[in-house]
């Protein structure tokens, strides 16, 4: 348990100060607390009248809040009505602890649920950075989702047993990798999922280098779009060839509205 604790609190970096917010928040039972998800819309206060056209569910990288997330990927289509909820994981904000990777698994399968449950027929699409990813496809894999949209998708046990044992003499391999959560196997879930996704990767990730994220791409089983960005793992900002392309990508895929790719 120690070492579980240890190693999840690695990967999440949690933290629980106050942090200003004017998005909605809604609180989500579990067995274990409560899951925190922030609710922010696209269109103007004037427009929220109309039910949205699309519906995302968003997984942070570690560190992350969810109470200071952008409108990605729903800033990208300016002439859709799109909420965007935003999952704050284990120990952040108020969603309960401890940070524990199960319980993370816990909140992403909570969230989806919610939103399935809420929506109205719209679209769902699941997003996804980072660690956030490892969530993301454990929902795809597991749920009846529109979409999937994930930058820099993390194949954490992979990552573990061969681009990091040779630092750590074999702990991470042996010890950590063994640690994480079936359920947070991102080549095992990317198999299950059928959902149309997109793939961004960074081609100077150093954290997540492309031929781990490209391996990723390969086992997944739906349609799937790549688009290889400028810059490293936790650059926010695309350079402006690249956001262009990744504005004309969402479009094509989500149209105004539309789920259909």
């Amino acid at each position: 348990m120690l070492l579980s604790s240890l190693i999840s609190r690695t990967f999440l970096r949690p933290s629980q100060h106050y942090i200003p917010c004017s998005k909605e928040q809604h609180l989500v039972s579990v067995p274990w607390g409560k899951v925190q998800l922030w609710r922010e819309y696209s269109h103007d206060a004037r427009g929220r009248e109309m039910p949205a056209e699309l519906l995302f569910l968003r997984f942070l990288g570690s560190r992350g809040r969810a109470e200071m997330a952008t409108l990605d990927p729903a800033d990208r289509l300016p002439a859709t009505r799109a909420e965007v909820w935003t999952v704050n994981p284990p120990s952040f904000g108020g969603t309960s602890g401890p940070a524990n990777l199960e319980h993370y698994a816990d909140c992403a399968l909570a969230a989806v649920d919610y939103l399935l449950k809420r929506s109205q027929g719209q679209a769902l699409w699941i997003c996804g950075k980072s660690i956030g990813t490892t969530a993301a496809l454990l929902v795809a894999g597991t749920a009846n989702v529109s979409g999937v949209i994930l930058r820099n998708a993390m194949p954490l046990r992979e990552l573990l047993r061969r681009r990091y044992a040779w630092r750590t003499a074999g702990v991470s391999r042996f010890i950590a990798a063994p640690v994480i959560p079936h359920r947070l196997d991102s080549l095992f879930n990317a198999r299950k999922a059928c959902a149309p996704a997109l793939f961004l990767v960074s081609r100077n990730d150093e954290v997540v280098p492309p031929p781990f994220q490209h391996e990723l791409v390969a086992s997944y089983a739906g349609p799937k779009t790549v688009l290889e960005v400028a810059g490293g793992h936790d650059d926010r900002v695309l350079t402006s060839e690249d956001e262009a392309r990744y504005r004309q990508v969402l479009r094509e895929m989500l149209g105004r509205g539309c789920a259909e790719v």
